[in-house]
């Protein structure tokens, strides 16, 4: 057995050896958490390709009309009404509202 050689098997390809090794060093593996992180910050990131929800300004539930006078999201006729009697600058108010807290990040980091 000492003295025979190992025979060439004619179906693997000496010269592809250990090309797909399956073990990655230690700084490989950093570099890969490090863009994986980017990737999954990049998800929640990016804005959506789907139209913003309209909820009541009022009252905060699913608005499927708008005021045509105003432009504010309402529920329902009693927030209509609401709205109707209400002043133009508490309207104006409300609707500078509607987007306040849009661009804050809860990912980002604090120093």
């Amino acid at each position: 057995m000492r003295g025979r050689k190992s025979k060439e098997l004619k179906f693997k390809n000496l010269q592809k050896s250990h090309k797909n090794n399956k073990f990655k060093t230690l700084k490989q593996l950093q570099k890969t958490m490090e863009t994986e992180e980017l990737k999954y910050m990049s998800i929640f990131t990016n804005k959506s390709a789907r139209p913003p929800k309209k909820l009541c300004d009022i009252t905060g539930l699913p608005a499927k009309y708008t005021c045509p006078r105003t432009g504010l999201y309402f529920f329902d006729t009693a927030c209509y009404d609401l709205i109707c009697e209400s002043r133009m600058e508490n309207n104006d108010k409300i609707k500078s509202l509607r987007f306040f807290g849009a661009d804050l990040n809860p990912f980002k980091k604090k120093y």
